[in-house]
């Protein structure tokens, strides 16, 4: 290797090292976005899941449900629910592919059981 060639090597090598590095801590993984309970279409073209987020100010996770069409390459997540006070859980697509039927509710009550349509109308809710 030429004089140069190591000269670039080791600019890049530079470059490439972090420059505020520091181990993980407890509040890092908390922080974390959490993605679980992926549920498949039964054609194989959307899954929805649960992504799960932390409030460290009030001291919350909650959890959102999303869709993505895996047949469009460049398609982005689509939130079902923007219901800022209840999480979501739990999502099953109907045998017909049509809707997606989900656990919903406030942190510390009973949860209902409601289910979402491809328009995204959100269908009366049953209480378990």
């Amino acid at each position: 290797m030429t004089k140069p060639h190591l000269l670039l090597a080791a600019a890049l090598a530079a470059l490439a090292t972090p420059l505020a590095a520091r181990p993980m801590t407890p509040t890092d993984l908390h922080m974390l976005h959490r993605l679980s309970e992926p549920a498949v279409s039964r054609d194989g073209r959307y899954v929805a899941y649960a992504l799960s987020a932390t409030n460290m100010a009030a001291n919350k996770r909650r959890n959102d449900l999303y869709v993505l069409d895996l047949k469009q390459p460049a398609a982005a997540p689509m939130r079902l629910i923007t219901s800022p006070d209840e999480s979501e859980s739990a999502p099953a697509f109907s045998p017909d592919g049509t809707q997606i039927y989900f656990l919903s509710g406030k942190t510390g009550t009973c949860p209902s059981l409601g289910r979402v349509d491809h328009a995204g109308r959100v269908q009366p809710a049953v209480r378990l």
